[in-house]
């Protein structure tokens, strides 16, 4: 009676313990949810000023900053929240945290870094990838690899030619992801614009 009492001890103590590390990890969903509607919000509020407002900018990169520390004791503690675990929209939200946190190249870098072999992997999106590491080396050496980050000012919505080597090899680039052209980009996000 006593060995059982005490197998049975052993395996609640044990137990409880797997559950809760298990459990450790339960609230990265929701939290990447929160930081992302968060993030889109003010954005959002932002795009909607005149161009060259910048009164949502100091907020926008305190926000992001913020949001970019959060993800990052994630990634220590439970790992990339991947879509067989934690759901698209977790791993979205998760993407969308670390392709804004623009004031945090090293995070972005780490990012990139976990994410490349999820990619080789077929575990996360490639093109997602694209936007990262183009955002990333944007920030990091002024020229993109896939032209994804385009540019609003006085002149419409444009590609800055000295940001790619050349549209040939660019297009090429993103034909190999599924990409479309970037002349399509271009079309595709004016005419969205003209939605607004």
């Amino acid at each position: 009676m006593i060995k059982r009492n005490l197998a049975l001890l052993i395996f609640v103590f044990f137990g409880i313990n797997i559950v809760s590390a298990d459990d450790k990890c339960g609230y990265v969903a929701e939290k990447l949810y929160e930081l992302a509607e968060e993030d889109v919000k003010i954005t959002r509020s932002r795009d909607e000023l005149a161009i060259g407002d910048l009164s949502l900018e100091n907020t926008l990169k305190s926000v992001r900053k913020k949001n970019s520390q959060v993800l990052d004791r994630i990634l220590d503690e439970c790992g990339w929240p991947v879509k067989n675990k934690y759901g698209d929209a977790a791993n979205t939200a998760a993407w969308l945290v670390a392709q804004h946190a623009d004031e945090e190249p090293e995070f972005q870098s780490k990012v990139l870094n976990i994410l490349l072999p999820l990619v080789k992997k077929d575990e996360f999106s490639a093109i997602r990838y694209a936007y990262l590491q183009d955002r990333y080396e944007l920030k990091r050496s002024g020229k993109q690899i896939y032209g994804t980050q385009l540019m609003v000012d006085s002149d419409g919505i444009r590609l800055p030619e000295n940001e790619v080597d050349s549209l040939d090899d660019v297009n090429r680039r993103r034909a190999q992801l599924g990409m479309e052209t970037i002349q399509e980009y271009l079309f595709r996000a004016r005419e969205k614009s003209k939605q607004k």
